[in-house]
């Protein structure tokens, strides 16, 4: 069944970012709508390039109004919605494609889980997640509200709730874009006009918060969140977020009884919520009650992921947990259960290096090089391009001959990584340096014996 499709985006200055979301998704869509809010470089040429409908509105401080403005030119059966500084994967597209081939229920709005990248750079691991609507049936009625963080308003009881396993990739949070862009100030602005004309708007004050929290200004933030708990309502999609958040502040800011008592309220009425777990076992950690970090860690375990529509903190119920259970336990110098929850970690994410680390710091206590080596590589043997982790983690644990071994296997095998040559020569460097100094050695000690 081939249902047709119009993809809907509102833009400005996104010169840099919007050719790599189109192409991500260009040949899932039968016409893309570009509502353009005032672009002073090349945005407009570049969608135009991908034979996008462009159409100009003047900036009012509403994006609501802006959103509702590209819904409005849709010709097609459906709508999907994407922002300039997003991206799909190829394996969501492949995803994707599937359920766009397949028969969509009418009544139905489909749920994405969107993953935003905060920091310096998307490979920190510093990142949020969110769940939002992004696939629903033109001409019903359906629309935007609120002037920031808009919201798809529609009639509860006649439409289904579909959530897929579908990740949009989210790139507007990183340090670069924000300062560029003055995103915060621009929002804080915002806002606080929202607020003048609705005093108890607990969903502004949400969201001032995380501005505030943004920008480092914590105090502040959580003023705010306190502001919209005064609204507190679980029913709101927004709810688990304003707990979760008011627990986090308080935790950074080490009013940890405070931050207790949220995550309480947050599992009364939200039972499987395992980051308020995760941050549980985080509090114990800095107060040192070992045993109740690990029982909040277990229970991450037991829980696993939350329920995408809880979900916001990475990891908790899988890696994150995992590689704090493993920490645990290697301060306890029960090397036996820190390897085993180690390995767990690069199972379940062989991407991240830290626990690799450990394991051969630990192997190396009763095990040969080859036998290392051996059960290292038998970690990632369905992970192909793990050749340049392995090899990084052997050069930090100083293994240097090994880990030439798997720069040159990175080589050979056409692994697509622009810091192989600096981590081999690096590699070449410290094994001649230790063969300089051998042989200096041997010299001066065979002066000593001739003398």
């Amino acid at each position: 069944m081939k249902n047709h499709i119009s993809l809907c985006m509102i833009v400005k200055d996104e010169e840099k970012l919007l050719p790599i979301c189109l192409k991500s998704v260009k040949e899932l869509v039968d016409e893309i709508i570009i509502v353009d809010t005032g672009s002073t470089d090349r945005t407009i040429e570049v969608a135009e390039s991908f034979n996008a409908k462009v159409y100009s509105f003047n900036w009012n401080n509403d994006f609501s109004e802006a959103r509702n403005e590209s819904l409005k030119y849709a010709t097609k059966d459906w709508i999907l919605i994407m922002d300039a500084d997003e991206e799909l994967y190829s394996g969501d597209k492949e995803k994707l494609r599937a359920l766009l081939s397949s028969e969509l229920k009418e009544n139905a709005i489909y749920f994405f889980q969107g993953i935003s990248y905060l920091g310096e750079k998307i490979d920190e691991g510093n990142i949020t997640v969110s769940l939002n609507p992004r696939l629903f049936k033109n001409n019903r009625g359906i629309h935007y509200e609120e002037r920031i963080h808009n919201q798809l308003v529609y009639v509860s009881n006649e439409v289904n709730v579909i959530e897929e396993s579908i990740t949009i990739h989210h790139y507007g949070y990183l340090n670069e874009r924000i300062i560029s862009r003055k995103k915060r100030d621009r929002n804080i602005l915002i806002l606080q006009e929202q607020i003048k004309r609705s005093p108890k708007d607990g969903f502004a004050y949400f969201n001032l918060g995380t501005e505030y929290y943004s920008l480092g200004n914590t105090e502040k933030a959580l003023e705010c969140y306190y502001k919209s708990y005064e609204q507190f309502d679980c029913n709101l999609g927004y709810s688990p977020r304003l707990i979760i958040r008011i627990a986090l502040v308080n935790y950074e800011l080490k009013k940890f009884n405070e931050a207790l008592k949220f995550i309480d309220i947050g599992i009364k009425y939200f039972e499987n919520y395992t980051d308020l777990y995760f941050v549980r076992s985080l509090i114990y950690k800095e107060l040192n009650e070992t045993s109740m970090q690990i029982e909040a860690l277990n229970k991450c375990v037991e829980l696993g992921e939350a329920p995408a529509k809880l979900r916001y903190l990475s990891g908790t119920g899988t890696y994150g947990a995992y590689n704090e259970l493993a920490n645990v336990y290697l301060e306890l110098k029960d090397y036996d259960k820190a390897y085993l929850w180690f390995v767990e970690v690069i199972k379940s994410k062989p991407d991240y290096i830290v626990p690799l680390y450990n394991v051969i710091n630990i192997l190396k206590k009763q095990q040969t090089e080859d036998e290392i080596k051996a059960i290292v590589e038998a970690l990632f043997y369905d992970y192909p391009s793990a050749y340049y982790i392995i090899a990084e983690a052997f050069f930090h644990e100083q293994y240097y001959e090994i880990s030439l071994y798997y720069t040159e296997k990175c080589i050979t095998s056409g692994v697509d990584n622009s810091n192989i040559m600096e981590l081999r020569d690096k590699c070449m460097k410290e094994i001649n340096n230790y063969k300089d100094f051998n042989k200096v050695n041997a010299i001066n000690k065979g002066k000593l014996e001739v003398e």
